[in-house]
C-alpha cells in the first residue's frame, strides 16, 4: 500500500532586492537583462511584482498592564495596544490628541517662533502657507515636561 502525496504547487516563487540606481528614485527588476523600473502593485510583462507593507509589532494591554509598561504620551497602561517607539512604547490609536511623538528632531526655526508669538489672528493666516507652529517641549525619561522649550518649528500634516 502506497501513501498518497498531495500534489504539490507547480508554481514556484523566486525573491531577490530590488535595484536601486545611484542617483534615482527608480526600483528596477533584478531578473532582468537589461534590468526595467518596477513599480509597487502593478503588473509588469516578465510577471515580477514587487509588494511593500508596513509592519509594526504590538504588545497587547493585558502584557502592558503585567509588565508596568507606561504610554509615553498618556502615561497609562490601560486603554489597548501599544506599539514600540524609540525607548518606550505608545498606544496604537491616539490617547493623547494634540501630542505628536517624532521619530526625528526637526530643524528650529527662529521665523517659527515669532510666528508663535503673533496674535491668534495673524498666526492663522501665515500657518495656512507655512505649517502649523509647533512648539517643542523638553520631557524627561519618565516621559513628563521638564518645563524647558527646545525651539519651533512649522509641522505640515502631509498624509
Amino acid at each position: 500500500m502506497t501513501k498518497h502525496k498531495p500534489a504539490q504547487n507547480p508554481i514556484k516563487t523566486r525573491e531577490a532586492i530590488p535595484l536601486t540606481r545611484k542617483g534615482s528614485k527608480d526600483i528596477y527588476c533584478p531578473f532582468c537583462t537589461p534590468s526595467h523600473i518596477i513599480l509597487p502593485n502593478k503588473p509588469t510583462t516578465c510577471g515580477t511584482e514587487i509588494h511593500v507593507k508596513a509592519i509594526q509589532y504590538m504588545i497587547t494591554q493585558r502584557t502592558a498592564k503585567q509588565k508596568g509598561i507606561t504610554c509615553m504620551k498618556c502615561h497609562k497602561d490601560t486603554g489597548g495596544n501599544m506599539v514600540a517607539c524609540m525607548q518606550g512604547f505608545i498606544h496604537a490609536h491616539d490617547c493623547a490628541p494634540g501630542t505628536i511623538v517624532l521619530s526625528s528632531e526637526p530643524e528650529y526655526s527662529k521665523m517659527a517662533e515669532r510666528v508663535y508669538k503673533l496674535p491668534d489672528k495673524v498666526r492663522k493666516v501665515i500657518e495656512k502657507k507655512m505649517g502649523e507652529v509647533k512648539q517643542i517641549k523638553e520631557i524627561d525619561a519618565e516621559g513628563n515636561e521638564t518645563g524647558k522649550i527646545n525651539g519651533y518649528f512649522f509641522y505640515k500634516n502631509d498624509v
